[in-house]
């Protein structure tokens, strides 16, 4: 008997041990063990549906930093997810200076008596994120930052009609002494009335906002 009862304050002795022990866990510990869900949380939460395919994506660099969709790794090379020093424009896209067909052709006309091609001046435009740093629609932009093939155009188009207006300039006195339109890239009249198109410069701010 009295050896059951020693055996029941031993038991006793050793839970009472243990949650004493607890009292030696550090602030760290806690903060560690409470972190765990929310990292596993996280962690799901990277899992997301290619645009592409159904397949899900872990991000790790498919991720467009721009617009934030995801490719999966069949789907990335074929549609150009890549760190924009590797990406190339053969051509002035049809989407420049706001389809304006007619400063497309300036900017064409002004490489070509340059002796300039479109990886030189992609090159040209590489330079000036990395001289000065560029913003993105209040996102900082690298040379290394992963982006897809239709975020490219877009920061290709902004790229390029800030340095159409630096070369303003040294352009013919046809083209640089024309007014600015009032509405500027944002013009709308600009892409469906050519005579519109030459008469005013576009390459500005809209100046009715």
């Amino acid at each position: 008997m009295n050896e059951d009862i020693n055996n029941i304050e031993e038991v006793k002795g050793n839970h009472k041990a243990d949650f004493n022990s607890l009292g030696s866990i550090s602030d760290d510990e806690l903060k560690s063990l409470k972190a765990k869900p929310k990292e596993e949380i996280k962690e799901q939460s990277k899992q997301r549906k290619c645009r592409y395919c159904i397949n899900e994506v872990s991000f790790g660099g498919a991720e467009c930093t721009q617009c934030s969709k995801a490719a999966c790794e069949d789907c990335r090379k074929p549609n150009n997810f890549l760190p924009l020093n590797k990406h190339s424009m053969k051509s002035i896209p049809s989407s420049a200076f706001s389809k304006n067909e007619f400063e497309q052709k300036v900017l064409k006309e002004y490489l070509d008596y340059q002796g300039m091609n479109m990886a030189e001046l992609s090159k040209e435009l590489m330079a000036k994120i990395v001289r000065s740093g560029w913003m993105n629609g209040g996102k900082e932009l690298k040379q290394s930052d992963v982006l897809c093939v239709e975020c490219y155009k877009k920061v290709w188009n902004e790229l390029v009609y800030e340095y159409r207006r630096n070369i303003n300039e040294t352009l013919p006195k046809k083209v640089k002494d024309r007014k600015d339109c009032w509405y500027g890239r944002d013009c709308t009249t600009q892409v469906h009335n050519q005579d519109h198109a030459k008469r005013y410069n576009h390459v500005c701010p809209n100046m009715k906002k």
